[in-house]
This record gives structure tokens, C-alpha cells and sequence, in this order.
């Protein structure tokens, strides 16, 4: 077994003093030679753990739909078998057994999307299934310092909201023990959403909207990381001065509002996962420019040229202008936007899109003449 799947032992396995245990078999799939999906024998649940991965590109979407096909067919597919036993006293396989109803004797039914292996906050997820296979739980878990740094904010951010707004899951179960640390939250059944900016995302975002509170811009969390990041930025600096003393209706924030972070399942029911950069205290209009422009970015590859009418259409838009007038930014969504843009270049500095947020931010300040002196 290669030094990337030793998070198998360090899960399963716990202290390596009992000797009970169970074999189990995945089919493993890798992207870019790492581990990426573990998919279970039975049909029904490798076909079910495919949704734990949401790709949002053409190509992508056509592969895991070839694939899931070949599952339900049981046709050959892809993969390595790989071959694994889980000890019964393990104290997490104990907790995912009593997630799904399993008897202590037989061993959790699972599948495995791996995180990043290059980042040092690497989380897993594990899809949980009961004994008719179907999905009951997902499992977020993480064994490094900075991973469980993200598990505790995003569980102490679902556990404050507590089933109290709309589209946010509850947490089922939380688990640690040594090096592992996990929440669970039901299984959510659904796709991604396609035509969500014209229907729902105007609702949902207005549903989080605090409008018996409002709070200076310069005492919001997310804007108090912009001067540590980048206080000697021109347009930051122009930004803090316009914008710093202006009081706004806070919100419930995501954080990475992007459709493959949303569920709508067959009944139209919208639920958003992923809420390790969410703040109970955000900012208005920074998921719903994060929504268009990350999406513009990272699905439809737009060029600078027409991301800035994608981000300057955002804001002619009625919907968005009825939202900022609601959330009292209104006459200033442009400076707003960019402050957006500067806390996703300066404070994120996300792996993927950065360059291209960066342009778009650059561009958008120029036509603005924000910064410029």
C-alpha cells in the first residue's frame, strides 16, 4: 500500500492492538496519480458515492457519467482493487457503525472521497450506508492539525445555527479520538444546481440576511483579514476609506458559495455543504459574487474581457439590486465587489481561478477608477 493511503491505517486500524477484524474491498480510483475516490463493491452504494463528487465541466461531468453507468451495468470500469482490514475495536469504525445501524460484529459500509493530499488541511469524506445500502450519513474527518482546525470551525458554525436557517445541514454525530476528528451530517440526495442564479439563490441568500443587525464593514471578520493581507494596497486603502465606517445588515456567511457546494434534491430542496470558511457575522454580497464570478472562472473559463460583463451584469441585475438595497449597500456593490475580489486574492490565494480573479480584480479597478490615486 502506497504512503498516500496510510490514512486507511490510521482510521481504521486505531492502536493495531486488536486483532479482530474484517477485510474490506474498494475499487480505487486516482486523479493525477493520488488517490481520489474509494468506491465500495455493491453497485448501488459505488454508484451512490460518485455524488460525493460534483464536477462542474463538461468533460468531467460526461467521465463520472460514463462511469456510474458501467457501475449500474456491471460493466468493467476503471480502478485498482484494493484490499483492506478494519479492526472492530477501532474507535472510529465503532462510530461509523453506530451511524448506520451496523451490528458490532459486521463492518461499516462506506465510500471514500479523499481530499487533497498536497494540502495540509486534507479532509476526507465518507459516504455511510445502511444494510438495504442506502446513504445515511456523510463523514467529514480530518488527522492534521490544520484539518481539524477547519472540522471545528465548520462544526462549531453548524452547531451555532443549529437547523435555524434555511439550506444549512444538521450535524449528526461528532467524533474525536487521538489524531482523528469528524462530524456527520445526513445524506443529502441531489445534483448541483444549473439554473440556480435565476431561481433560488436570490431567496436563499435573502433568508440569511440579519436585518435587525448591522455592523461597520471595518469590524466584520472577513474585512478585519483584508488590512493584515494587503494594507498597503491601493485600492485596499481606497476601499478601507470608502467603505470601512459603513454599516450594513450582516449575514449569514458561506463563504465558498459555488454550485458544486450546493444539493437541490428531486423535490427542489436546496442544502449547501462545505462550511469550513463560513461566519455567522458576514458580509452581504460576497457569496453572491463569489457564486458568479468563481463559476464564470472555474465552469465556463471565461476570459478578463467577459468576466468583467459577467461581474458588471451581476450588478444591473434587479434581483441584486433589490438584495443590496435590503442589505444597505446600495451606491457602493462596485466597491463592494472588489473588496471581494481582494479577499479572495490576497486572503484565500486559492489554488485554482487566482490569476484569473486577479485580472478580473485589476481590470474592474481600473474601469472604476479605484486606486488609481
Amino acid at each position: 500500500m502506497d504512503a498516500e493511503l496510510n490514512f486507511l491505517t490510521r482510521l481504521f486500524r486505531g492502536d493495531g492492538q486488536s486483532s479482530r477484524g474484517f477485510n474490506i474491498t474498494f475499487r480505487l480510483l486516482r486523479r493525477a496519480g493520488r488517490p481520489f475516490l474509494l468506491l465500495p463493491r455493491e453497485p448501488h452504494e459505488a454508484a451512490a458515492t460518485l455524488a460525493l463528487y460534483a464536477p462542474q465541466t463538461a468533460r468531467a461531468q460526461s467521465a463520472r457519467a460514463v462511469l456510474r453507468w458501467a457501475i449500474r451495468l456491471s460493466t468493467p470500469w476503471p480502478g485498482e482493487i484494493l484490499r483492506f482490514e478494519m479492526l472492530l475495536q477501532a474507535p472510529f469504525v465503532r462510530f461509523l457503525s453506530s451511524l448506520t445501524g451496523c451490528a458490532a460484529s459486521q463492518s461499516p459500509r462506506l465510500g471514500i472521497l479523499a481530499g487533497n493530499p498536497a494540502s495540509p488541511g486534507q479532509r476526507f469524506l465518507l459516504l455511510c450506508f445502511d444494510a438495504a445500502h442506502q446513504p445515511v450519513a456523510v463523514v467529514k474527518v480530518a488527522l492534521t492539525q490544520r484539518g481539524h482546525e477547519l472540522i471545528q470551525h465548520e462544526q462549531s458554525l453548524l452547531g451555532a445555527i443549529a437547523g435555524r436557517s434555511k439550506g444549512v445541514p444538521p450535524i449528526i454525530e461528532t467524533f474525536h479520538s487521538g489524531e482523528i476528528l469528524a462530524f456527520a451530517i445526513p445524506f443529502f440526495p441531489g445534483n448541483s444546481p444549473r439554473d440556480f442564479a435565476q431561481g433560488q439563490l436570490p431567496s436563499l441568500l435573502n433568508s440569511w440576511v440579519d436585518t435587525q443587525h448591522t455592523l461597520p464593514l471595518s469590524e466584520q471578520p472577513n474585512w478585519r483579514k483584508l488590512p493584515q493581507a494587503c494594507a498597503a494596497n491601493p485600492v485596499f486603502q481606497t476601499l478601507d476609506r470608502k467603505l470601512g465606517k459603513h454599516q450594513v445588515h450582516t449575514c449569514l456567511e458561506h463563504g465558498d458559495f459555488t454550485p458544486w457546494n450546493i444539493k437541490i434534491s428531486p423535490e427542489g430542496i436546496c442544502t449547501v455543504l462545505d462550511w469550513e470558511r463560513g461566519e455567522l457575522t458576514g458580509i452581504p454580497g460576497w457569496d453572491w459574487f463569489h457564486y458568479a464570478i468563481q463559476t464564470a472562472i472555474l465552469v465556463k473559463h471565461q476570459p478578463t474581457a467577459t468576466l468583467t460583463k459577467t461581474a458588471e451584469a451581476l450588478l444591473a441585475a434587479d434581483s441584486f439590486k433589490t438584495y443590496a438595497t435590503r442589505c444597505g449597500f446600495a451606491g457602493f456593490a462596485r466597491e463592494l465587489m472588489l473588496s471581494y475580489l481582494l479577499h479572495v486574492v490576497e486572503v484565500i490565494k486559492p489554488s485554482e481561478g487566482g490569476i484569473e480573479t486577479s485580472e478580473l480584480l485589476t481590470e474592474l479597478a481600473r474601469r472604476w477608477q479605484i486606486g488609481s490615486g
